[in-house]
């Protein structure tokens, strides 16, 4: 089955910056929770659906945005999903999307809801919006979204002059 959820990032490092509402560089804790997600509107029977927000330690606000934490810990939605029903675990991902890794560092680029009981920061571009910056190269954890042109530190100073 698949689910078209809006439209990709744009195509350059500054077009994606101009067009979040925050970035930041972040450490992924691996901590998360899910709850369920308001069901689509449609004809046919719907399967359940789940959204997971992983907790990210800021390390650095490459935009900032008036009700981002200059440190601290935020929430955002995160890649994949596990919920545990009595006779089943309902694991549930989009094809060719990895999902972030405990103690990795991501560059992610946020839209802000308003204040939500769930939380008030998404993913830009769900499941497009996460770069993981440990290494010697940014990768996307879309596959297919690598920078691989420019180093890491040559994608970090990008992000940071404009």
């Amino acid at each position: 089955m698949l689910f078209v959820d809006g439209m990709g990032p744009p195509r350059t490092v500054r077009e994606m910056k101009a067009a979040a509402d925050a970035v930041v560089v972040a450490r992924y804790t691996g901590i998360s929770h899910e709850f369920p997600d308001r069901p689509a509107r449609s004809q046919g029977a719907a399967l359940p659906k789940f959204e997971r927000l992983g907790e990210f330690e800021v390390l650095e606000v490459v935009k900032p945005h008036s009700v981002m934490p200059s440190s601290g810990r935020i929430e955002t939605d995160v890649p994949g999903s596990y919920q545990e029903f009595p006779r089943y675990i309902l694991h549930t991902y989009a094809d060719g999307v990895d999902e972030p890794l405990p103690g990795r560092t991501y560059v992610v680029f946020l839209r802000y809801l308003g204040s939500r009981s769930e939380g008030t920061w998404r993913s830009a571009w769900p499941g497009y919006s996460f770069y993981d910056v440990s290494g010697d190269y940014p990768k996307g954890l879309a596959r297919g979204f690598e920078f691989r042109e420019r180093t890491t530190k040559a994608f970090l100073d990008d992000l940071r002059a404009h």
